[in-house]
């Protein structure tokens, strides 16, 4: 047999292989890709899962301070006005409609003041929380601003004391710190 015959076939077979490495070449690149697009999607959702972990803690937490807040102020509005009724009853001339008034007045700032006692005693179940929201910053974002947050209720802690006459500066630099962290900047 004469070398001419063997040329078409040896052709067609050396094309064929070189087919067949290509498609089996461009089926390894093409896995290679979708596994590092489903590598860079899976760490994407990652990132937005703690995203909103963070967002909601951090709503959580700012909720709460901002609830003791409210609670303190209204227990020194109350405690204010309760000693300006006591320190003012012995002052001015004394009639029945004038005395009545006065206790109708006294038995409204009681009532009130019995509320506030009741809200009192829920500082206790407060302070729980505002471990618990400090403890779960700490896990979830770290030491960092589980440090802020801490400060932050120990500001609220004096206000509710009558330490501190507000916490607003130390409230509007943890949203300042926990903003900046949801940016990426912290």
């Amino acid at each position: 047999m004469a070398w001419h015959v063997w040329i078409a076939p040896i052709g067609t077979a050396v094309v064929g292989v070189a087919g067949i490495a290509g498609t089996l070449w461009a089926a390894m690149v093409g896995r290679k890709t979708q596994l590092a697009l489903a590598q860079m999607q899976l760490e994407a959702n990652e990132r937005n899962a703690r995203y909103a972990d963070k967002r909601a803690l951090y709503a959580k937490v700012l909720h709460h301070l901002q609830t003791q807040i409210d609670l303190a102020n209204q227990a020194r509005h109350h405690a204010e006005a309760l000693k300006g009724l006591v320190e003012g009853e012995g002052t001015g001339s004394v009639d029945l409609a004038s005395l009545q008034r006065k206790v109708s007045n006294l038995q409204e700032r009681l009532d009130r003041t019995e509320w506030h006692a009741k809200a009192l005693e829920s500082y206790g179940d407060a302070s729980y929380e505002t471990i618990r929201l400090v403890m779960e910053v700490r896990i979830v974002v770290g030491d960092e601003m589980a440090n802020a947050v801490l400060t932050s209720a120990g500001v609220v802690a004096k206000v509710r004391n009558g330490l501190e006459d507000s916490a607003m500066p130390s409230f509007m630099d943890l949203a300042g710190k926990m903003q900046a962290d949801l940016r990426g900047g912290a």
